[in-house]
């Protein structure tokens, strides 16, 4: 086992017994570690935002605009997509007509402001699908979450996709999605335990 390094705080008193042979022996108190214990490898390691983030573009779900159809890799038709894995074997659910799985419009929304130094939301609703566009209401609240995240920039009038962010172009849309949900995650387990602002307020 290993031994407790904590003896200037830990109540036991063997660590008493420990600190009273070495001032008989005249020596300067120090931890005494166990020469027969050796520091485990684990198995396991923390990933990084960058990690997760890959981790939950393999979880089965091809984003729209990379997904390979037959004949080629042109972008999938909307409606068309399904998890590769998990849930039924092989089944596939037809979304509602006109209607996007979730992320869907985003990353639609994202392949043409990729394209683009500058747009508004009713050319990127139009480029998106002229046939079925998605609402200009829609797409502006997709930049709108993008200014929030800090992802991108945000021009006024009009409004206006005006580019990405210094760090979103190196930390990437999926990175700042997932590091935004862990602090907020963070910052509800303080405020769980009755901290406010870092303080104690208990």
């Amino acid at each position: 086992m290993k031994t407790c390094e904590y003896w200037l705080d830990c109540p036991c008193e063997c660590h008493g017994l420990v600190t009273r042979l070495f001032e008989m022996a005249g020596r300067e108190r120090i931890p005494v570690p166990n020469p027969e214990y050796h520091t485990p490898v684990s198995e396991f390691w923390m990933p990084t935002a960058e990690n997760m983030a890959a981790i939950r573009d393999s979880n089965g779900v091809t984003p729209p605009g990379d997904m390979v159809t037959p004949g080629g890799s042109e972008r999938a038709a909307t409606g068309n997509l399904a998890p590769a894995t998990g849930g039924l074997s092989g089944a596939t659910i037809p979304p509602e007509p006109n209607r996007r799985h979730r992320g869907e419009l985003e990353a639609e929304v994202k392949r043409i402001c990729d394209q683009w130094s500058s747009c508004v939301p009713s050319f990127i609703a139009e480029s998106v699908d002229p046939d079925v566009q998605p609402s200009t209401g829609a797409v502006t609240a997709v930049l709108l979450r993008w200014e929030r995240l800090g992802f991108a920039i945000i021009g006024r009038s009009p409004l206006r996709f005006a580019g990405y962010t210094e760090t979103g172009k190196t930390r990437g849309l999926d990175v700042m999605k997932y590091e935004a949900k862990q602090a907020v995650r963070r910052r509800k387990n303080l405020e769980n335990r009755g901290y406010r602002n870092g303080d104690d307020s208990t």
